[in-house]
């Protein structure tokens, strides 16, 4: 199977941080990764901006919870906040899956290398759902 794992992840306008320090006094989360918006090369956030959560992994029991701010300027996304991550051995099986959701669906951000060394990309399948797609840069 293409899909190494999945995960959840929760989008949030401006209280990312409070949603971490909750999870973590309810469930015991553990914040393996909490990184500002001001760590995005070549953004013009304004300073408030960015100290918004741009991407966080919250380690909970065994499972991994995925969360941050919505990006400025952005809407509000239409049916929740909610979105899955999905997690792929390799890039050609990233892009396949990509491309049949985004087919029925609409492209948020075609797949690419991101500035934080992997491929990723994000599609709406024709549901609703909102789905990410991950993968190492260099695969195959």
């Amino acid at each position: 199977m293409p899909v190494q794992n999945l995960s959840p992840y929760l989008h949030f306008d401006g209280v990312a941080a409070e949603a971490i320090r909750l999870y973590q006094e309810a469930f015991g989360a553990k914040a393996v990764t909490v990184m500002p918006y001001s760590d995005m090369p070549n953004n013009s956030f304004s300073e408030e901006q960015r100290k918004l959560v741009m991407h966080s992994e919250l380690s909970i029991g065994e499972s991994a919870l995925l969360l941050s701010d919505k990006m400025p300027g952005m809407p509000p996304r239409e049916g929740g906040n909610g979105e899955v991550l999905l997690n792929f051995h390799d890039a050609a099986s990233l892009q396949k899956a990509f491309d049949v959701i985004a087919a029925t669906g609409k492209p948020i951000m075609p797949p690419h290398d991101s500035f934080w060394g992997a491929r990723f990309g994000v599609a709406v399948d024709k549901f609703g759902v909102w789905w990410s797609f991950h993968s190492p840069r260099d695969a195959a």
